[in-house]
């Protein structure tokens, strides 16, 4: 039945003018946005995309596997939460992907150390989403370390496209 009414409700949402007189900030439609305010009234989440993530989470979806570590200073919680099959959007040419997510707390004092996603095309599973956060986090800090060092020191490139 949710079904039924998201798609009615999507049908409704394509019906609303584009005024916009274009430009290179037109990434979302203005359906997008009318379904975002949707999904923050209606669910009373952030976002549509956050309701799912919490349904996910309730209907046991998301798995979640807590580990402790010890970093030679003091003692971390790290959390990977992950998903296989999510749908990136409802569409005919839908990507589909999984995701995964990792959150580092100090066990000390509960501060939040570090917090991630990555999405990839790579099976997740309770074996593998630790080594395949810990690529995503290396090549993450790589990729950020040199574009730093290619705009801040001598060469003065920027990533932005």
């Amino acid at each position: 039945m949710f079904k039924q009414f998201m798609t009615r409700l999507r049908g409704y949402a394509k019906q609303f003018p584009d005024v916009r007189k274009g430009g290179n900030h037109q990434l979302y439609t203005v359906s997008d946005a009318y379904l975002s305010a949707f999904g923050i009234f209606f669910t009373q989440s952030p976002s549509f995309l956050a309701y799912q993530r919490e349904m996910r989470v309730k209907l046991n979806l998301i798995r979640e596997i807590v580990a402790t570590h010890w970093n030679g200073r003091h003692r971390e919680r790290w959390t990977y939460r992950f998903v296989n099959d999510v749908l990136l959007r409802d569409s005919a040419d839908v990507l589909s992907v999984n995701w995964c997510e990792i959150i580092i707390v100090r066990e000390d004092t509960q501060a939040q150390v570090y917090h991630n996603t990555f999405i990839t095309d790579h099976r997740l599973t309770d074996q593998s989403v630790a080594p395949i956060v810990a690529s995503g986090r290396a090549r993450w800090k790589t990729e950020n370390e040199n574009h730093n060092t290619l705009k801040n020191h001598g060469l003065e490139l920027d990533r932005s496209p």
